[in-house]
């Protein structure tokens, strides 16, 4: 016979991030100014001038009023270059049901370096956001 444990454990609240109510907006920027984007950079996949040497990306995550008081997790940025990651950043973020939503932004410096570039945004092995762009 198979001689397997099984034990329940209830779950007083539920994970955040599986709830589908939670959405994230994010764009990319020449710089963030008092937590809002400055310059944005409209096109899907622009081309960016390496001369501007750092690159922002400004996000709001929004979640539905009442679920998410209180309650904060944690989002990861990973930066590619050519296809190859070389930079991951993590920091806890909290939910705001707010028209603004929950502001705040990571940045990634370029070191003159051009390329195809790629920011990821997840958090609990979910693809929250993804935008790319190309330096010259």
């Amino acid at each position: 016979t198979n001689n397997v444990t099984r034990k329940t454990v209830k779950v007083s609240e539920p994970l955040i991030l599986e709830n589908p109510h939670i959405k994230v907006e994010a764009c990319l920027c020449e710089r963030v100014d008092d937590r809002m984007p400055v310059n944005r950079f409209e096109e899907e996949a622009p081309r960016i001038p390496v001369d501007i040497d750092t690159i922002w990306c400004f996000v709001r995550v929004f979640g539905r009023p009442g679920y998410e008081k209180g309650k904060k997790t944690e989002i990861t940025y990973l930066w590619y270059y050519n296809g190859k990651l070389v930079h991951s950043y993590t920091q806890e973020v909290g939910f705001n049901p707010a028209a603004r939503g929950w502001r705040t932004y990571a940045f990634k410096n370029l070191h003159g370096r051009i390329g195809t570039w790629r920011l990821e945004i997840v958090a609990k092995h979910r693809q929250l956001a993804s935008l790319s762009f190309e330096t010259y």
